[in-house]
């Protein structure tokens, strides 16, 4: 099956397409102010998948009627393509990229990898300076507060730690 999205204005059309395999992004740059109200706007069609074969190179072609001083550029590699025409007066720009469904996914979960990443080194520098465990390898050292036995790391004596302190308070006797 083959989703595409397109949202149709006066000064162009942007489609998002979504096909076997892969995702195509386009845009085509034009004056399209001759349309009815109706054409303009966002719409959404599902349709049979196209058939296998090159990046819609042939079809771009025949369709556009390239001329002999018109920009035609496709590129294919390894799953990925880009496609672009425009005439020499650039009054028309038609351009497309596709990509896998396996480098969309990759780069969308970039985000949420490196906040993960962040989360958890955070949580474990937090665990690490909590009261109790060790300052260099984090482990709990609530029953050996001179030394570590995980990593062998002396610990400051708890009285250089906090400065003692004395408060004196001085009650009053009672009144008869």
């Amino acid at each position: 099956m083959r989703d595409q999205i397109v949202s149709r204005r006066p000064a162009g059309v942007r489609y998002f397409q979504s096909e076997e395999g892969r995702v195509i992004l386009g845009l085509e740059r034009a004056n399209h102010a001759g349309h009815a109200p109706s054409w303009y706007g966002l719409t959404h069609t599902r349709a049979p998948a196209a058939s296998p074969g090159s990046f819609h190179a042939i079809a771009l072609m025949y369709t556009l009627s390239v001329g002999p001083r018109d920009t035609f550029v496709v590129r294919e590699r390894g799953g990925f393509a880009w496609s672009i025409w425009h005439p020499p007066d650039k009054s028309v720009l038609i351009a497309a990229a596709s990509a896998p469904h396996w480098a969309v996914a990759t780069a969308a979960s970039l985000l949420p990898l490196a906040w993960l990443a962040v989360r958890l080194r955070a949580r474990r520098h937090r665990r690490r300076r909590s009261p109790g465990r060790c300052p260099t390898c984090g482990y709990d050292c609530r029953a050996t507060p001179t030394r570590c036995p995980e990593c062998g790391t002396a610990s400051k004596p708890a009285e250089a730690a906090q400065p003692a302190t004395t408060t004196t308070t001085t009650t009053a006797p009672p009144p008869r």
